[in-house]
């Protein structure tokens, strides 16, 4: 993530490269954190989630990339790894933000 003032994040698990798939890279976080948080309490991966997309739409992330991170494309691939609970938690957030924009961007690309 390259953020306004000029700071660069790298978030990508696998391997960093221009151009890659953004919406993979949101999906596997949140899934891989979805993964350990599974056994905490129900609160740490809804406020991993939450953390990471507010921090990810402030900085310019786009809304399209974390729509299409939600898609059975994606998610399917983490299922076997992330418990369903924790999918469920992480997915209903993800919309819950999307749909109340409880994040601190003014009007992001759709």
């Amino acid at each position: 993530i390259l953020t306004n003032d000029g700071r660069i994040f790298f978030v990508d698990l696998e391997q960093a490269e221009r151009g890659g798939d953004k919406s993979w890279d949101i999906a596997e976080f949140l899934c891989y954190a979805g993964h350990y948080a599974s056994f905490s309490p129900v609160k740490v991966a809804e406020t991993i989630t939450r953390e990471f997309l507010s921090g990810y739409l402030e900085a310019g992330g786009e809304i399209r990339n974390v729509k299409r991170s939600l898609s059975p494309r994606y998610l399917k691939v983490f299922s076997f790894f992330t418990p369903p609970h924790t999918l469920l938690i992480i997915v209903n957030t993800c919309r819950k933000m999307l749909e109340t924009k409880t994040y601190n961007v003014a009007d992001n690309i759709n």
